[in-house]
This record gives structure tokens, sequence and C-alpha cells, in this order.
């Protein structure tokens, strides 16, 4: 019966590295996360007409949040329509004909999906700076 115990201390003492290491991932990512950004929404076309980017976003998109903290670290004019809930937003979805997002409007290209340095190219060709 003694070597039963042992063997489930033993056991159990295994899964203290483990422990240790799910519980310091869980706090990494709690205090390491960055700043949500809060969305600035088009509310309007002529909004929409001043923005130097348009993005077509969802609540739950994280490719939509890395999106939204680039155009504010780099100070990037933009604003976004959310494809569930706007009519505008679903609309200009529909028409695009992407099954993904973000879909990023700069000028008459679409970009989908987020990638800073096609952003930053298309800003460059537009005659828009990026913040240095």
């Amino acid at each position: 019966m003694a070597a039963v115990e042992l063997g489930n201390t033993h056991r159990s003492k295994r899964w203290l590295p483990v422990i240790a290491i799910v519980a310091i991932w869980i706090l990494v990512m709690v205090y390491v996360r960055p700043e949500p950004v809060e969305p600035i929404h088009c509310e309007s076309q002529a909004v929409e007409q001043a923005a130097d980017v348009v993005m077509l976003s969802a609540s739950w998109c994280q490719y939509c949040r890395r999106a939204r903290r680039y155009f504010v670290s780099e100070a990037i004019n933009y604003c976004e329509w959310d494809i569930e809930r706007t009519e505008r937003g679903a609309a200009l979805y529909e028409q695009s004909k992407h099954q993904g997002i973000p879909i990023i409007y700069i000028g008459d290209k679409e970009l989908v999906g987020f990638s800073a340095a096609q952003i930053e190219q298309l800003l460059t060709e537009r005659g828009i700076a990026t913040a240095p």
C-alpha cells in the first residue's frame, strides 16, 4: 500500500512543471497583451470619403484589431464599417465578393487581411506619408 501512495505522489509531482508553465503563460497573456484600440466608425459616407483608409471589420476579428492598432500607432486617417452591425458595412462586404476580413480600401485598391508592409506601400503610392 505504501508503494501505491508513493507512486501517486510521484505522478502528481510530474505535473507541477506543466502547471507552473501554464500559470506563467496565463499571467504573461494578461499583463503583456496590448491595450485595445476603440474603432473609429465611419458613421456616414462623408466621413468614409474623407478617410485615407476604410476598413470593413467585425468585432471578433483579431486581424481587424491588429490593423486598428497599426492605424492608430502610425497616425493614419482611417475609419471602419462593421460588416455585421451596419447596413453599409454589410453592403460593401457583399459587393467586394471576398470571403475574409478585414478588407482594407486605400483609394481604389483592396487588401484582404492585414499587412503593414502592403498598407504602407499603398499609402506611399498615393502620396500619404505614415508617421515616422
